[in-house]
């Protein structure tokens, strides 16, 4: 059984542009073939991102060419764990372009940025309204005072877990108004041997991805380039290192031996991960993943009570 809820905090994830701001409309050429257009009036973008965006990204791509017959843009879509090498080697190539791309980091949009890979759409976002709409978040993504990017969705984070785990456990379900505190010391308890396979209370993350930083984000920190966020940030790093290596209530990530348990969705299917936090994304890459064959397990998803956000830090 595979149930559906609400996720808890929202938190911006980035896209690279070149002429992203200039206008750009997509059609979809996975399996799709774009309305006819007099060719003199269409204005084509390639635009790259990497596979788990297919499908949500399809759909806004259609809806927006909808809205903008008059400018296509053809999605290519490059597996996840070489996303970040392909593009690296289609900026350096004469063969092909990329006018748009998605970036999986600040820190990789920054070293594009220095290898003039990409434009300063500075003015382009002013004269649009966005400074005022993005306010504190594209502020962080500014280098050298200058945008370079743009927020392109939020995504809800939330709590995934194991719902028989739990149960053969006695441990009640997560609850809306859970902090930080509380996910830690359920792990804690969830984490042991059950059933002759070694159970974890949660799940490790890559230490190059942005997803240990949840924590801080969900306080609503954004920018990075202060001494209060950086004492939050070592404050999540050193709580993600607890958690693997002092407490072991979550594999290391030295334990993740191969490029596929980079993606934590199958490492949860794999039933001997109780929880783990993740974004809204999960429940598309669940439901792809085991199709019609449901998973060994029931699993389910932290629900929202009221004002109370799931995560937040204990005062």
């Amino acid at each position: 059984m595979k149930t559906r809820g609400k996720g808890m905090k929202k938190a911006g994830i980035l896209l690279a542009l070149c002429l992203l701001m200039a206008g750009c409309g997509v059609s979809d050429n996975v399996g799709e073939t774009p309305v006819e257009k007099e060719q003199a009036e269409i204005v084509t973008l390639e635009f790259y991102t990497w596979t788990d965006e297919k499908y949500y990204m399809t759909d806004a791509i259609r809806a927006f060419m909808e809205i903008h017959p008059e400018i296509q843009v053809n999605i290519h879509l490059i597996p996840s764990s070489e996303y970040a090498q392909t593009i690296s080697i289609l900026h350096n190539s004469d063969d092909r372009k990329i006018d748009v791309f998605t970036e999986t980091k600040p820190s990789a949009a920054a070293a594009d940025v220095k290898k003039n890979y990409v434009l300063d759409i500075t003015e382009m976002a002013e004269k649009c309204g966005a400074t005022d709409e993005y306010g504190e978040m594209l502020e962080s993504l500014k280098i050298d005072r200058k945008i370079y990017m743009m927020p392109y969705r939020k995504s809800t984070w939330a709590v995934y877990y194991n719902k028989t785990i739990f149960d053969q456990k006695g441990i009640p379900y997560p609850e809306g108004d859970w902090t930080w505190e509380d996910y830690t010391e359920t792990a804690r308890e969830l984490t042991g041997s059950m059933e002759d396979q070694y159970i974890y209370g949660s799940m490790s993350y890559e230490t190059s991805s942005m997803w240990w930083r949840t924590p801080v984000r969900t306080e609503g920190i954004e920018n990075t380039m202060t001494q209060a966020a950086l004492k939050e940030f070592k404050k999540a790093a050193e709580w993600n290192y607890q958690m693997a290596y002092e407490w072991e209530i979550q594999p290391a990530f030295t334990e993740l031996t191969d490029v596929s348990s980079y993606d934590y969705v199958s490492t949860f299917l794999e039933g001997n991960i109780a929880m783990f936090y993740c974004g809204d994304w999960a429940m598309e890459m669940i439901d792809q993943q085991t199709g019609e064959k449901e998973p060994e397990f029931e699993y389910d998803i932290a629900p929202r009570r009221g004002n109370g956000i799931c995560l937040s830090r204990r005062r």
